[in-house]
């Protein structure tokens, strides 16, 4: 800005001192000195305006600063106040993380005393087979499917792609696979101990799916892939156990064409090699699976040390996943790791809002998983298709141990053709097909929450009516599930067992239908009666009560239904032509002589229930008189052990005091042993210590010379490293003399170039000025000229 002025001042100066210089010629002619100073005002104008830009522009940078530093203020008094709100919500996590923890510990430790109370039966069962006390039969109604294999091409697509084969239809593939080469199916979870077998929880996001409905196949160059099935089990795996470690491979899509179970045999029968299988030392069996299963390429080497355990079957409507046993694992396993009871979802709420993968993972309460387990069986499954197929593979090799046989390959080709033909035909029959498949879908689903709920209801009051129910399954039955039973329920595959008064075979109670009522005792609507606190006898008398008179009412009821209908039979208009008044009349006769009759019939039930309350009473009266008999003699049997426990103390006593003598006479015998020996002990000791005590000394005398000797030559050495430092130090002082001088030397010659090139610079600025100089000679000689022209001119 400065130079910008000088140069914008300079033609003025110049004009001012020729001004001046023409002042002490001549007078100047008046319009030129008016020219001057127009121009000199417009410049003083220009240079005014310049001054104001730059005022403005010092003032727009002012604020500018100002506003960049309250906003800065601004952002540090809002990251301060991040800073605060995160350490809230820091000390706040940690709160919750440690009331968390505790709770994870409390669990721990029930979950841990809940697997220390299976009985031996149960520590049989558990892994192998089904827990027979903890799974009573499921009604046949939670088959019917609630959704279809959309469910599956909605919910899985964001995670892979599906592909459209040949031989199994569509098939998908998880991103997963694609990424990470080394991926295998059930290793991104772990493995826990249910009552239906062992049951895999995983920790990917299509886990409820691919590893509960369907099956895996690796096929050559594309990697493992899953073919969509209908039917849940807690796991589809062959098993093999020994030396120490487990293994486990996914079933082929083969096995989808049969309903039946599968055997030890299973890797053979379908070609399952050991490259299908993952291994784990069973140390690690409770873990995260992928943290410690060995290497695949020594699989064939654990084949060989294991032997097939596979024991899937079906009983009732449930699929048992049998494998290795629990109880020959369970003590290898330092960490609680017990048995849990299974609480399948059947009737699940699907829809936008219920997509939550955390309710399709499961959760657990005590010591039980709840599933996501619907049934989606729907035949018309081979008609739907993806939104989105990726690519349509035309050539698929699965990777087999040996040759599939003939016979698995035909039946899996038959089955699916038959549900294709059926798809057809339900895709032919109805034009709005869809609209028709979720009505159904809907439908369905209503009745199977509705036997969920009566299938719950039944089993908790099995529960409160069960007298010979685990104490600990109480504690941790709720709402939903299926109670822990010490006694065989009567369920399907068990024809043996007690069950209480009441309770069928097949796990539930009998439903008696009253006046309006669909359900329950007395027709009230199907109302079940919470547990009472009374002792179980009376819960068990009270029941058989309420049966009897339910019984006696719809005896009553029938028997007026059939009176009326005779009646109305007898009263009914014939052709014989009866007058209607004699037919009214006959009518009114029969129908108040009917009432009379359940009149009767009322008062005689009334009778019958008074005096069985009546007999009842006596008999829990007996049943109480009993109970005290028994309390008599149990309390003079008390009586009796207790004075032939106190004599046998009393002989006890005795034989301990003589037993004491003795052991007071031997001890101090011995006593006086073990001093004389102590004697003999000490005089070799001192011995042994003066010996000791000369070898010290000798070995000190020696090891003091040896640090003598030593210590002269480290100083020999101390003062050769001296004098090598001295010469050091000396050498590199002179280095340094010499290099201070080299640097002395430099300077003066940059000193001197410098000087130099200050002169000549100096030189040109003179020489610079001079030619300036006299080019303003020049021009002042030149105006000069010019204003006396002008003035001659003038003349």
């Amino acid at each position: 800005m400065k130079n910008r002025l000088l140069f914008l001042l300079a033609p003025a100066l110049v004009l001012v001192s020729c001004d001046r210089k023409l002042e002490q010629v001549d007078r100047p002619d008046p319009a030129v000195m008016e020219a001057v100073e127009a121009r000199l005002a417009a410049e003083r104008d220009q240079l005014e305006r310049e001054r104001e830009a730059i005022e403005a522009e010092k003032e727009e940078l002012r604020q500018i600063r100002e506003a960049t530093l309250a906003q800065r203020e601004s952002e540090v008094e809002n990251r301060e106040l991040e800073l605060l709100r995160e350490d809230e919500e820091a000390r706040l996590r940690a709160l919750e993380m440690a009331a968390q923890q505790g709770e994870i510990d409390a669990r721990q430790g029930e979950l841990d005393r809940l697997s220390q109370e299976l009985s031996e039966q149960q520590l049989e069962q558990a892994g192998t087979g089904v827990i027979e006390d903890w799974t009573p039969a499921e009604p046949e109604v939670v088959q019917q499917p609630v959704a279809d294999y959309n469910l599956f091409y909605d919910e899985l697509s964001p995670h892979g792609s599906w592909f459209d084969t040949p031989d199994y239809g569509y098939v998908y593939q998880p991103t997963v696979v694609i990424q990470n080469r080394s991926w295998r199916p059930y290793t991104r979870g772990r493995w826990v101990c249910t009552n239906l077998g062992w049951t895999w929880r995983s920790d990917e996001p299509f886990g409820w799916a691919t590893f509960h409905y369907g099956r895996w196949a690796l096929l050559e160059k594309r990697g493992w892939c899953w073919v969509p099935g209908s039917e849940w089990a807690p796991s589809w795996c062959a098993w093999r156990h020994g030396d120490g470690h487990v293994g486990w491979a996914p079933l082929p899509p083969e096995t989808l064409a049969y309903r039946r179970g599968w055997g030890a045999s299973v890797g053979a029968d379908l070609g399952i090699g050991h490259s299908w299988f993952n291994f784990i030392d069973r140390r690690h069996m409770a873990g995260p699976a992928y943290k410690h299963c060995v290497p695949i390429k020594r699989n064939h080497h654990y084949y060989g040390l294991t032997r097939g355990c596979t024991n899937l079957r079906y009983q009732g409507f449930q699929v048992i996943a049998g494998g290795p046993s629990y109880k020959l694992i369970k003590p290898y396993i330092h960490d609680p790791w017990p048995v849990y009871q299974l609480d399948l979802n059947r009737a699940p709420r699907f829809g936008k809002g219920f997509k939550d993968h955390r309710l399709r993972k499961g959760h657990l309460t005590g010591n039980r998983l709840q599933l996501f387990a619907p049934s989606l069986d729907a035949p018309w499954n081979p008609g739907l298709r993806p939104q989105r197929v990726a690519d349509r593979w035309k050539n698929v090799q699965v990777v087999r141990a040996n040759a599939l046989k003939e016979t698995y390959q035909r039946r899996f080709a038959e089955v699916r053709e038959r549900q294709q033909e059926t798809a057809r035909k339900l895709a032919q029959a109805n034009e709005d097909r869809r609209e028709a498949q979720l009505a159904q879908l809907q439908k369905n689903r209503e009745a199977v929450a509705a036997a969920q709920e009566r299938y719950r209801a039944n089993l908790q009051r099995q529960v409160s009516l069960n007298p010979r129910v685990n104490s600990s399954a109480n504690r941790t039955a709720d709402a939903v599930g299926n109670p822990r039973l010490n006694g065989r329920p009567g369920n399907r595959g068990n024809a043996g067992g007690t069950l209480p008064p009441g309770v069928t075979r097949g796990g539930e109670l009998p439903i008696t239908r009253g006046n309006g009522g669909n359900g329950g005792d007395g027709g009230d609507g199907g109302t079940v009666e919470p547990a009472s606190p009374t002792p179980v006898a009376d819960r068990l008398a009270d029941l058989r009560r309420k049966q009897e008179e339910a019984r006696q009412q719809r005896a009553q009821q029938a028997e007026e239904r059939r009176q009326t209908s005779q009646v109305n039979r007898e009263t009914r208009p014939s052709n014989t032509g009866n007058n209607a008044n004699n037919g009214n009349a006959t009518m009114q006769e029969r129908l108040e002589e009917a009432r009379r009759q359940r009149e009767v019939a009322t008062r005689e039930a009334s009778e019958r229930q008074a005096q069985a309350r009546a007999s009842q009473q006596e008999q829990l009266r007996e049943q109480q008189e009993r109970m005290r008999q028994q309390q008599e003699q149990n309390r003079a049997k008390q009586e009796q052990a207790r004075e032939s426990q106190q004599a046998r103390l009393r002989e006890q006593q005795e034989k301990a005091r003589m037993a004491q003598e003795q052991a007071k006479q031997a001890a101090a015998e011995r006593a006086r042993q073990n001093q004389e020996k102590l004697k003999q002990q000490q005089e070799a000791a001192r011995r042994a210590a003066e010996e000791r005590a000369r070898q010290q000394q000798e070995a000190a005398r020696k090891a003091a010379e040896e640090r003598a000797r030593q210590q002269a030559e480290m100083a020999r050495r101390q003062e050769e490293a001296r004098r090598a430092a001295q010469e050091r130090a000396r050498q590199q002082q002179e280095k340094v003399r010499q290099q201070q001088e080299q640097a002395r030397r430099a300077a003066e010659e940059r000193a001197r170039q410098q000087q130099e090139q200050a002169r000549r610079a100096a030189e040109e600025r003179a020489r610079r000025q001079q030619e300036q100089q006299q080019k303003l000679r020049e021009a002042q000689e030149r105006m000069r000229e010019r204003i006396r022209e002008q003035q001659q001119r003038n003349k």
